[in-house]
């Protein structure tokens, strides 16, 4: 039975007021894998993993998910003007496009940028301490959760002035 959704599609379990994200299979050449251990028995036989975001009330936590039937899933219809819709799309890019959770890995150039340009800031002011200076230039972002990009963003314009 071929499966009808990709990873990042938004869907509806059917007979709930829960609504999700494919996590897989991503391409046609990862069912094909899927599908070659379902022929060996494996436990997800019929079954694909959806991270689940909404219950009808709430959001949920985005390590919420749960196998389940390609049968009980139907892609997700809103109506004008409906949050979740926009919420949906939003997690989409957020785990799949914009973070370590997919897509084709981060640019490994982009360590030297950051390391230089931290160099030159903390030279400047070379009395703080690493944390201290990350502190004061991501503000009260999460570190955790903050791009590379931000970062090296900041560091050149917005918190420290980079001199030549």
């Amino acid at each position: 039975m071929p499966l009808m959704f990709r990873r990042k599609d938004i869907v509806h379990l059917i007979g709930t007021e829960l609504y999700g994200i494919v996590d897989g299979p991503i391409n046609d050449e990862d069912e094909l894998q899927y599908r070659n251990c379902a022929k060996n028995g494996d436990y997800s036989d019929w079954q694909i993993t959806v991270n689940l975001i909404y219950d009808g009330q709430k959001f949920l936590s985005v390590f919420s998910h749960d196998h389940i039937a390609p049968a009980d899933l139907e892609y997700a219809e809103f109506e004008d003007g409906d949050l979740r819709k926009g919420m949906l799309e939003y997690m989409v890019k957020t785990l799949y496009e914009s973070s370590w959770f997919g897509g084709g890995g981060r640019d490994v150039g982009r360590i030297q940028a950051v390391l230089s340009a931290l160099e030159t800031v903390w030279r400047q002011y070379p009395d703080m301490r690493l944390g201290q200076l990350l502190l004061n230039v991501c503000g009260k972002t999460d570190l955790f959760a903050i791009e590379d990009e931000i970062i090296l963003e900041r560091l050149q314009h917005n918190t420290f002035p980079i001199r030549d």
